[in-house]
C-alpha cells in the first residue's frame, strides 16, 4: 500500500505596498503549556528590516504565545510612530480575534485593551498566512524562548 503525500505548499513573503510596513509575528511554545517566546519583524516594501524583537514570556499555551507576539508588535508600532501597517501571522485564531470575526478569550482582555489604545493612531489590517511566509518571525520566537528579557533589534540578530 502506498501513501500519497500532498506536496508542501510554500508561501513566500510578500512585500507591503509602498508607504506601508509589514509586521510578521510568531509565538513559540515548547509544550502546551510550556516555556514560550515571542518574535516579530517589521519590514518595508523593499524587505528592509525596520526593527525586530524577540523575548521570553514564561510558561504559556501556544495561543497565548501567538497573541502576545502580535500584542508586543503593535506596542512597538505605536512607540515607533508607524502609520499604515499590514500584520501577518499563521494563527488563524489570533487573526480572527484581531479582525473581530471570532470571540476573543476573556483571559486576553487586558492585552486587547492595550492594543486598542496603541492602535488609535495606526491604520492596521490583518492577514492569515502560512508559516513559510513569516519564517523570520518564527526564528525570532524560537530565539525568544532562551533570551533573558525582551530585546529590540535594528536589524536581524545573528
Amino acid at each position: 500500500m502506498s501513501v500519497e503525500r500532498k506536496p508542501k505548499v510554500v508561501q513566500p513573503w510578500d512585500p507591503p505596498p509602498s508607504g506601508h510596513l509589514k509586521l510578521n509575528f510568531d509565538g513559540s511554545s515548547f509544550g502546551n503549556p510550556g516555556p514560550a517566546g515571542i518574535g516579530g519583524v517589521h519590514r518595508d516594501e523593499l524587505g528592509i528590516v525596520a526593527w525586530a524583537y524577540a523575548g521570553p514570556i514564561g510558561i504559556v499555551y501556544a495561543s497565548e504565545a501567538e497573541f502576545r507576539a502580535v500584542h508586543q508588535g503593535i506596542k512597538f508600532l505605536a512607540i515607533k510612530g508607524a502609520d499604515k501597517v499590514i500584520i501577518e501571522g499563521d494563527s488563524s485564531n489570533v487573526i480572527s480575534w484581531l479582525q473581530g470575526l471570532k470571540k476573543k478569550p476573556w483571559r486576553f482582555d487586558r492585552f486587547f485593551y492595550e492594543n486598542d489604545d496603541c492602535a488609535k493612531s495606526l491604520s492596521l489590517s490583518f492577514k492569515h498566512v502560512r508559516r513559510t511566509a513569516k519564517e523570520m518571525a518564527d526564528n525570532l520566537a524560537r530565539i525568544g524562548v532562551s533570551k533573558e528579557a525582551l530585546a529590540l533589534f535594528d536589524s536581524l540578530p545573528p
